[in-house]
């Protein structure tokens, strides 16, 4: 055998080892994505109880206080907030299984604005945050509770690496039949080294107490199961992008075209 038969039979060797290492990789991250599944489940269980009990509250004091328009308003906000959990809670339910796509369409642009207030509750007034989307329709093949989940999980990140007086971004906008979430962020950024590990389930780059690893995690794998990419870039001390991308509805363009 020749010196270039010899060269070709270590390359054949060489990527069945190279397919197996994939493979490793991959069986590990779903090994801890069922763990997630499984921690999210009890967690989703316990915590409906109590979202439930908040639910019931804040109708019955929203019925009792017609005399009192402004807090009668705060109590509605409540009810809506509780519905807004309760839908998220269905997709934490399913983090790290395969179930079927669900069939759902959605407006990119009306569940952003829904949204809007809890995000700046969460931002506190500690950073400017801003929400911008089409004025068209942004339909999107995706479902309403995963889309909220991911939204606050990258936004949630995104405070922990800003510091006070910062910026955070929201955008919606179409991208030919698919529709393009941003989420763009003043905040200190991620180091190249540790990019491509950050959706890996309990990596973290926070310190000790501050976070689980869990949130970007679980906003990759709802992202996907339900037909749609997450990317991200980001230069330290100058910020960070998430783009994600979700499947527009079948026969439809969006856009004002």
């Amino acid at each position: 055998m020749g010196f270039l038969d010899r060269l070709r039979g270590l390359g054949g060797r060489a990527r069945p080892h190279t397919d197996l290492i994939a493979r490793e990789r991959r069986l590990q991250e779903q090994q801890r994505l069922e763990t997630v599944a499984w921690l999210a489940a009890g967690i989703a269980h316990d915590f409906n109880n109590v979202l439930q009990v908040i639910r019931a509250n804040a109708l019955a004091l929203e019925s009792n206080l017609l005399e009192a328009p402004h807090l009668q308003l705060r109590a509605r906000e409540i009810v809506g907030a509780t519905g807004t959990a309760a839908r998220m809670l269905e997709e934490l339910r399913d983090v790290g299984r395969r179930p079927s796509r669900e069939e759902a369409t959605i407006d990119v642009a009306v569940t952003l604005r829904q949204l809007e207030p809890l995000l700046r509750r969460a931002a506190a007034g500690r950073v400017a945050l801003s929400v911008e989307v089409d004025a068209a329709p942004l339909l999107a093949a995706f479902p309403e509770g995963a889309l909220e989940q991911v939204v606050l999980n990258l936004v949630l990140n995104a405070l922990d690496a800003t510091e006070a007086g910062g910026e955070i971004h929201v955008a919606a906008e179409a991208d030919g039949a698919r529709v393009r979430v941003t989420v763009v962020d003043t905040g200190t950024g991620i180091d190249e080294a540790v990019l491509p590990s950050i959706f890996e389930p309990f990596f973290t780059t926070k310190d000790a107490g501050r976070g689980t690893g869990l949130g970007l995690a679980v906003a990759k794998d709802l992202v996907e199961r339900h037909g749609g990419t997450i990317g991200v870039g980001s230069l330290p001390g100058r910020g960070t992008t998430f783009a994600v991308t979700l499947p527009g509805r079948a026969g439809r363009r969006n856009g004002r075209g």
